[in-house]
């Protein structure tokens, strides 16, 4: 499992928001932190998500770059190791794995809420 204090300060965040969560952590209820991790994934997936997005439009608005759909998913790929070295999970294949999960589910329920 992620550490939510790491997963909290990954989040695309302002800095004293993160402080002041995090210095809420210790007195949360298991409800409050399974609604906190649900929150900072789903803000870490619209970020990677609008990060894609910037790139696409970049493709499309510079004629001499291809638009490849390859470069897209090596661009994410990047963004996921990125992510994966924020959390400290690079040497643990359970936790990448897990990653990859609530980023895949967090888009999901993104995409279906919008």
């Amino acid at each position: 499992m992620i550490d939510l204090a790491k997963l909290v300060s990954t989040t695309p965040l302002p800095e004293e928001n993160k402080k002041e969560i995090l210095d809420q952590i210790p007195n949360l209820t298991p409800d409050k932190i399974f609604d906190l991790t649900n929150m900072c994934w789903d803000l870490i997936s619209s970020d990677v998500e609008n990060k894609l997005r910037i790139e696409a439009e970049k493709m499309l608005l510079d004629p001499s770059l291809p638009l490849l759909k390859e470069d897209l998913n090596k661009k994410e790929e990047e963004m996921f190791q990125e992510l994966i070295s924020k959390l400290s999970a690079v040497d643990d294949q359970e936790k990448i794995d897990e990653i990859k999960q609530k980023l895949e589910e967090s888009k999901n329920n993104f995409t279906t809420q919008t």
